[in-house]
């Protein structure tokens, strides 16, 4: 009588079918099926409760139960939307900002492009300035001869009026040298520039500044220049006195105007 040992068992056993793996497995972890009478060997079994190709290149993207692929591409999702929000946030914060000058002049506002603190040899002083120039995208042939506001340079390069006093405190003090400029531009057009300048002071708009000053608690003495615009500080101005702390500093204005005097 057979009783399924010995070298019939045996030979059932090594006969048993082979399960086929994945392409670029290893061929020595094919494994017979499960049968009574050819229990697995213990390595193979092992192998068996863990992934069916531990050398797919796939496996990186794998756990023990096979789903740390799925949570991975869920994780690359969950950024990408993420992502979006905050683009679409950003897309929506630039839109009501630039809304703050449109809502008074038909004109495309431009992103600033920020200058920054031009330092000087004496950093006790600071010279801050605002002007239409560099707060506005003019015409390389701007004619500037009648303008109120605007002259040339000595390599011809356009300087506002509050900018060409602030340069002269600079040289004059060895101070650093501060541009206040605005998140978008005014317009070229100087009427329009009224316009956006009288209904930001009416309407009391908060502008958002393209650049900042975030430490003057090194300076002893502050120069602000700047136009005056419908008879009061202008909002640009205003926006930088709002986020800078000039307390217990010594503070010189300097303003320039058209007849729109305090």
């Amino acid at each position: 009588m057979n009783t399924g040992t010995g070298k019939h068992a045996g030979a059932a056993c090594d006969n048993a079918p082979i399960t086929p793996l994945p392409h670029g497995c290893r061929k020595d972890l094919q494994r017979p099926r499960a049968d009574s009478r050819c229990p697995l060997p213990e390595k193979i079994q092992a192998e068996q409760n863990k992934t069916d190709c531990p050398n797919d290149p796939v496996r990186a993207l794998r756990s023990e139960n096979g789903c740390e692929g799925g949570n991975m591409l869920k994780r690359i999702s969950v950024i990408l939307f993420v992502l979006t929000l905050l683009c679409s946030g950003i897309l929506a914060e630039g839109s009501r900002e630039i809304e703050k000058y449109t809502r008074y002049a038909d004109y495309q506002p431009q992103a600033a492009k920020p200058v920054g603190l031009i330092p000087g040899e004496n950093h006790r002083v600071l010279v801050v300035w605002f002007s239409r120039a560099g707060n506005t995208v003019f015409e390389p042939d701007v004619e500037v001869i009648s303008s109120a506001t605007l002259n040339r340079g000595a390599a011809g390069e356009l300087i506002g009026n509050a900018q060409m006093i602030a340069g002269w405190i600079a040289e004059e003090t060895g101070g650093d040298l501060f541009q206040i400029q605005t998140a978008f531009t005014y317009p070229s057009d100087y009427s329009q520039t009224v316009q956006v300048g009288e209904g930001q002071d009416i309407d009391f708009v908060h502008l958002e500044l393209a650049a900042h000053l975030t430490d003057v608690s090194s300076y002893e003495t502050v120069w602000l220049v700047s136009p005056i615009w419908h008879y009061t500080v202008c909002t640009p101005l205003r926006a930088f006195l709002e986020e800078t702390d000039l307390s217990g500093k010594t503070v010189y204005v300097m303003t320039t105007h058209c007849g729109s005097r305090f």
